[in-house]
């Protein structure tokens, strides 16, 4: 089995601090354990944006990947980086933490795992789903429905010790320190 070492990581799209109190707060862990990581950061886009931003962003995202990597996102992240598996994105692997997208969406053929870690309660990805003509969905909410060998769910609303119900609550303090050990822990490459 082939290791990565190469982590990109690619915030939500209702951030106006680039991702440092989301996404960002992994870093120090996949540093820990030995991964470089590739901060990705967009400017600040509107709802209305999203649809005119995600394409290009993915498609720059997909030509900047290193074969063999892995991508973590959160939300707007999850999709930016799914779409750029359908570009063509190199990853082995991707995760993604409480994703805006459809719960039957699949990953480009690239990719060897895909993690979805999703919260039952997550209200905004719920609303997302009501959006007309967009990918984004409630796979935040409710995980892959689907089967795709390929995906793997995680409730980290009702599965773990620590709880994460909303959105990006797994980000504070008292959480990431438990679940991004978790989450870099089923890592399979």
């Amino acid at each position: 089995m082939k290791t990565s070492k190469t982590v990109y990581i690619v915030h939500g799209f209702n951030v106006s601090d680039e991702g440092r109190g989301t996404i960002d707060r992994f870093r120090p862990y996949l540093e820990r354990a030995g991964y470089k990581v590739v901060d990705v950061d967009y400017n600040w886009v509107f709802l209305g944006r999203v649809r005119l931003c995600n394409n290009n962003l993915s498609r720059m995202l997909a030509s900047m990947s290193e074969p063999d990597s892995i991508a973590l996102g959160h939300s707007n992240g999850c999709a930016l980086i799914h779409q750029a598996t359908h570009y063509g994105a190199r990853f082995r692997e991707v995760v993604y933490i409480n994703p805006a997208l459809n719960r039957e969406e699949v990953p480009g053929d690239l990719v060897e795992w895909c993690h979805v870690w999703h919260s039952p309660d997550d209200l905004p990805v719920k609303l997302a789903s009501f959006l007309w003509h967009h990918k984004w969905g409630k796979m935040g909410a409710i995980g892959y429905k689907g089967n795709d060998p390929r995906v793997i769910n995680y409730d980290k609303q009702n599965d773990y010790d620590v709880i994460s119900k909303t959105h990006s609550d797994v980000f504070e303090s008292g959480k990431i320190e438990y679940f991004a050990p978790e989450i870099i822990g089923q890592f399979r490459t």
